[in-house]
């Protein structure tokens, strides 16, 4: 948002993914509401030269934002390092601090580990996380360290109390059953 109120419209790059699916479309999709059916307010601002889907980003809206090296950092995506991309975030997003996990892995997962099916700010200083308690399950070493990793990091940048309560991978995944059972029945009425 500029001083004046007036809210800014970022235009990121999406491509499918990190080119996992096709994307012919999506990236004029802003441009025509803007600029030919002027449906948003505020003042457009190009950022096409930066891949940015909204699930690998999450802001607790304070100035820290917290992501994960797997999606941004992949070469399917941002051609820069991480300090590059850590200073456009910053500068783009008005931050003071960019929180990096290197860890949180889940099967089946298109995006690289978007943060929003890993971690998400809360209200009042809490974080909510995927926890898995199984030690034979595929995803508990990668869960676990993302834990510890969220915890550290997130401790001493944050100056003070933060609470964490975690949700089972079970919810999770039943979040992406039920979109997909959706889909299919929007699909079947068409």
């Amino acid at each position: 948002m500029k001083e004046d109120a007036t809210p800014l419209l970022l235009d990121f790059c999406f491509n499918g993914w990190g080119m996992k699916f096709a994307a012919n479309y999506d990236n004029q999709i802003n441009n025509e509401l803007y600029f030919h059916h002027p449906v948003l307010k505020g003042e457009y601002v190009f950022c096409r030269n930066f891949i940015l889907e909204g699930g690998s980003i999450e802001s607790d809206g304070k100035g820290s934002l917290l992501t994960t090296e797997q999606c941004l950092l992949a070469k399917n995506r941002n051609e820069m390092n991480r300090q590059e991309v850590e200073d456009f975030l910053k500068e783009t997003f008005n931050l003071k601090q960019v929180l990096w996990l290197k860890h949180g892995y889940l099967a089946g997962d298109d995006t690289d580990s978007h943060v929003d099916t890993l971690a998400r700010f809360c209200p009042d200083d809490t974080i909510v996380y995927v926890k898995c308690t199984n030690e034979k399950d595929e995803h508990y070493k990668e869960l676990a360290m993302m834990e510890e990793e969220l915890k550290r990091s997130v401790l001493w940048t944050a100056g003070h109390t933060v609470c964490f309560r975690y949700l089972w991978q079970v919810l999770f995944m039943m979040r992406n059953i039920i979109a997909c059972r959706n889909l299919c029945q929007f699909s079947d009425n068409e």
